[in-house]
């Protein structure tokens, strides 16, 4: 094993450089951060006022159904919401904890 400590000028130039280059990327990604989470603002206010399903957030908010789908199960993987029942042919879903999710736990998930 080698003790050597790399070229710290090098090092920092390296990482200049690159994040240079991949300027652009990142500047999508972290927009498309914070379209998602404006979006889950969006479902989670609609669930503080009770147990909905996915069509009818996806009414309440103006989104796509496909996309709350997605959102739903997101937040379900990470514990910020639970199914409940059923509707008819619909799960039925609530905010976990009752006080809106959390705050901002579903940054830690990684979409």
């Amino acid at each position: 094993m080698s003790t050597e400590r790399p070229n710290t000028a090098r090092l920092k130039e390296t990482l200049k450089k690159l994040r240079e280059e991949r300027k652009e990327t990142l500047a999508r990604a972290t927009a498309r951060h914070k379209e998602w989470q404006g979006t889950r603002k969006k479902i989670r206010a609609q669930l503080a006022a009770g147990e909905t399903t996915v069509p009818r957030l996806a009414e309440a908010t103006g989104l796509p159904t496909d996309e709350v789908l997605w959102h739903v199960a997101g937040m379900r993987k990470y514990g910020l919401l639970e199914e409940v029942g059923r509707d008819g042919e619909y799960p039925t879903y609530r905010l976990v904890g009752g006080d809106g999710g959390g705050g901002d736990s579903q940054d830690a998930e990684s979409e």
